[in-house]
């Protein structure tokens, strides 16, 4: 069964980076802002796996908060999301996954193929009422 759409989904990640103190700035600063990764994914065509995806990196973008204000080392600030953040969500390319549903509230993502085999998530829907004591 192959579908011949294609979606989207974007890993969003709220960053806060204390930079060091300098000549122009004796106290150092601290500077915020959001890393996406915007991918594509399609389903598999092999009918005995209908619920494997496979994912490609579309977009990458990195964005200060506010704009004219952005990190002095950006470099550095990618080194310490890359140590922070699981690389199956900083940069999915090439995945392949797996989901199993086990109940309408549950469900395990599995990622196959070279970079990320055997990694797995597990995702528990909290209801609508639950949600503002979370986050």
């Amino acid at each position: 069964m192959f579908i011949p759409w294609e979606e989207r989904y974007i890993n969003r990640i709220a960053w806060e980076f204390d930079e060091q103190p300098t000549v122009e700035e004796p106290q150092g600063r601290t500077t915020r802002g959001t890393f996406e990764t915007v991918c594509r994914y399609n389903y598999s065509e092999v009918p005995s796996m209908p619920t494997r995806l496979i994912v490609e990196v579309e977009d990458m973008s990195l964005a200060p908060e506010p704009a004219n204000r952005p990190p002095r080392d950006p470099q550095a600030l990618v080194a310490a999301l890359q140590r922070a953040v699981p690389r199956e969500f900083f940069d999915p390319d090439q995945a392949l996954t797996d989901t199993t549903y086990l109940s309408p509230d549950l469900r395990v993502v599995c990622f196959l193929g070279m970079r990320f085999a055997g990694v797995r998530h597990v995702y528990k829907r909290i209801p609508r009422e639950d949600r503002a004591s979370v986050e």
